[in-house]
């Protein structure tokens, strides 16, 4: 099920540095999706209590997200949106998952773009695995290895200048940024860990015929804290 009330559509170019058209949807969108599946969790052994002799149990998922976008002005966009998912087994939640995201651009000062975001994500698993939800230069804190900060909660903080350099080769325009994160990790219902900060300049290269819409980006990346005891060199990253 999904619903909108819709102000308006608006093309924005500049919003990742190089001149693509990109549709913002101004106002509010939601979206809801219901689900059921079987699963196995006796795996050949004994069935757990309350399943069939097999093992196998049915689960139902649902997950939602609402989100809302406002522009207050001709060159000013920000967004919220709320994501939740939770599988259960009768009254028994199972898993869990809330993602909460607040972004805003402001495309005042061309050939600059200031581009904000903040992001809150914690999940839990009683089935299965643990949940492992990480942090790291692929996950939105650059200049550290992937998968170096582990938990089930993850804050994170991005500020960006995304400037238009308006340089182009053949197919090519280039762009370049300049960056701060700062992110904090927690689990096990442990205080969060953190600040870990970091800042950096990077290039956005973008080829319609090469790579669509996709863009590609060279980072590098400059960390500023240590974890247990370990520090880090500046890293240099192509995405």
């Amino acid at each position: 099920f999904s619903w909108a009330d819709l102000d308006e559509f608006r093309e924005v170019m500049h919003l990742d540095t190089l001149r693509f058209i990109q549709d913002v949807q101004v106002g509010t969108t939601a979206y809801f999706e219901a689900g059921a599946f079987v699963r196995d969790e006796a795996a050949g052994g004994v069935a757990p209590d309350g399943d069939s002799a097999t093992g196998q149990s049915t689960q139902s998922q649902l997950s939602t997200r609402l989100s809302h976008t406002i522009a207050p002005g001709e060159t000013r966009f920000a967004s919220a949106s709320a994501t939740g998912s939770i599988r259960t087994n009768g009254s028994d939640a199972n898993a869990w998952r809330t993602d909460i995201e607040l972004r805003a651009f402001d495309l005042t000062w061309r050939p600059h773009t200031l581009a904000f975001a903040a992001s809150y994500t914690q999940a839990e698993e009683t089935q299965g695995l643990p949940i492992q939800l990480t942090l790291g230069e692929s996950s939105g804190l650059r200049g550290y290895p992937n998968r170096q900060f582990v938990g089930d909660r993850v804050l994170r903080l991005n500020l960006e200048d995304r400037i238009d350099l308006d340089a182009s080769y053949r197919s090519f325009d280039f762009g370049a940024v300049i960056f701060a994160d700062a992110a904090w990790v927690g689990g096990n219902g442990e205080p969060f860990d953190g600040p870990y900060t970091s800042a950096g300049v990077g290039l956005r290269i973008g080829s319609t015929p090469l790579l669509g819409r996709g863009v590609l980006r060279v980072d590098l990346s400059f960390p500023f804290d240590s974890a247990n005891g370990q520090s880090f060199d500046p890293l240099l990253s192509l995405t």
